[in-house]
């Protein structure tokens, strides 16, 4: 799912499989970084991977990722949690200021069922 925010960046939610053998603090870093420049071409640089804990309780990583697009840089910043086998993801390429996309990649909020 993707959406823009109304500063006008671009954010979005994944929910996919957890990649075998990877922990929740390599999925931002190995699983992630490497596909946000991958068609370019370009490069990523993983600046910040740390864990947070969700407002549910849920233990998560919050990764920073620094890349290139067709000599364009961006910044990514991402929130990862594993729930039931499968890795949720909250994501958002700020432009500037960061605040806004730091408050929306924090409000990942998993319910038991």
């Amino acid at each position: 799912m993707r959406m823009k925010s109304l500063s006008g960046f671009n954010f979005g939610a994944s929910l996919a499989d957890i990649p075998n053998g990877m922990t929740l603090a390599e999925v931002g870093p190995k699983a992630y970084a490497p596909g946000l420049a991958r068609d370019s071409g370009g490069e990523t640089r993983t600046v910040a991977n740390h864990a947070i804990v969700l407002s549910d309780g849920t233990p998560a990583y919050q990764t920073e990722i620094h890349w290139t697009n067709n000599n364009w840089d961006f910044k990514t910043l991402a929130v990862s949690a594993f729930k039931n086998g499968k890795w949720i993801m909250v994501y958002a390429h700020p432009s500037k200021d960061q605040s806004e996309a730091n408050e929306i990649v924090k409000s990942l909020s998993l319910r038991l069922n």
